[in-house]
C-alpha cells in the first residue's frame, strides 16, 4: 500500500493549548521539541501528528483534521484529563477496492 494513495484524519485530541506534559524531556525527548512551549509545557499534538502523517508520505490534501479538542467538548468526547475518568473512542479503516 502506497502511503501516497492513502487518506487520513487526525483527532479529536487535546488542543495545544490543554496538551500539558510536565515530563516533556522523558516523555517525547528532543526530537519532539519544535512542538512544544517550554513557557506553557503545552506540546502541540495537532501539529505533531500532521507533520507525521506528511512524513509517512500521506499527501498534505489527504490528511484531515477534526480539531476538537477532547478536554474543552467534554459532553462530546471522554477526557481523562479533565474528568479522572476513562472512556472509550473507535477508529474504523476502511479499505476501498
Amino acid at each position: 500500500l502506497d502511503p501516497a494513495d492513502c487518506s487520513a484524519v487526525r483527532g479529536p485530541s487535546l488542543c495545544p493549548s490543554h496538551a500539558e506534559f510536565q515530563n516533556f524531556d522523558l516523555e517525547f525527548g528532543p526530537a519532539f521539541a519544535n512542538y512544544y512551549d517550554p513557557e506553557t509545557k503545552n506540546v502541540d499534538l495537532w501539529s505533531l501528528t500532521r507533520d507525521q502523517l506528511k512524513a509517512a508520505g500521506i499527501r498534505k490534501k489527504n490528511i484531515f483534521a477534526l480539531d476538537l479538542c477532547t478536554y474543552s467538548l467534554v459532553d462530546f468526547f471522554f477526557c481523562y484529563r479533565k474528568h479522572k475518568k476513562t472512556g472509550r473512542q473507535a477508529s474504523l479503516i476502511l479499505i476501498r477496492g
